[in-house]
């Protein structure tokens, strides 16, 4: 509690609080999406790799079978 402070200006102090920590707390769900769909994408350039790996390490074990 702040000393000295009347009681509208603790709610009011309280609605600008709650205010800002809905706005952090949109950023913070915006930036886990965000993050989201970039571990999405990572993973799915991750298999495109490895299936890409895959295939040529299966044509060099055909070439050193001829």
């Amino acid at each position: 509690m702040v000393f000295g402070s009347s009681q509208p200006e603790l709610d009011v102090l309280k609605r600008v609080e709650v205010r800002l920590l809905r706005e952090e707390r949109e950023q913070l769900l915006a930036e886990i999406k965000k993050l989201k769909e970039e571990k999405r994408e990572l993973s799915e350039d991750n298999l495109t790799l490895k299936v890409a790996y895959d295939e040529v390490r299966i044509e060099v074990s055909i070439l050193r079978k001829r």
